[in-house]
């Protein structure tokens, strides 16, 4: 896998519970919903991408 060096996109604790990507009740979560790793790794990896969300809309694409 390839790491990307980027600014990540700045969001707020108000912002990740208005958009329920991650949720107390954690079957109702975004998060949760996408979530099909396999490994605790992936989960990780996954968690991070998004908490800490691209800003560049290059590397979104």
């Amino acid at each position: 896998m390839t790491e990307v060096k980027a600014k990540p996109m700045e969001a707020d604790i108000t912002t990740y519970n208005d958009l329920h990507i991650f949720q107390s009740e954690e079957e109702y979560s975004i998060f949760n919903k996408l979530n099909f790793t396999k490994t605790g790794e992936g989960k990780h990896w996954l968690h991070n991408f998004f908490q800490y969300p691209f800003s560049d809309p290059k590397l979104i694409n």
